[in-house]
């Protein structure tokens, strides 16, 4: 059996492929071999929207993203289907640059 580094495995733009955007977040979809990280999406928020995200007056993102799905998603009977365990990882900047090339290539 192989062995993987999850730190790796994330940061490694190979193992991902775009999968759609909105306004403020990209989705990419994990292809690599980790089966830990399979069938997983990761959520990157684009940086276009510095006004918006600097504002004291909202809450915290971490808050906030476990609030949406708490009081949100959870609640909602077909939303809660399809939801799964959200967390946050870390990624390094050379990671974020070549992905940024990869998908606006």
């Amino acid at each position: 059996m192989e062995s993987f580094s999850l730190e790796e495995e994330l940061n490694n733009t190979d193992n991902w492929e775009y999968c759609n955007e909105g306004n403020n977040n990209i989705v990419l979809r994990y292809i690599g071999r980790d089966p830990i990280l399979q069938k997983k999406i990761l959520r990157i928020r684009k940086n276009t929207n510095h006004m918006f995200y600097n504002d004291d007056c909202l809450i915290p993102e971490k808050e906030y993203n476990s609030l949406f799905v708490d009081k949100v998603l959870k609640v909602d009977p077909e939303m809660n289907k399809f939801l799964q365990d959200m967390e946050f990882v870390e990624l390094t900047t050379e990671f974020m640059k070549k992905i940024e090339k990869k998908v606006h290539h």
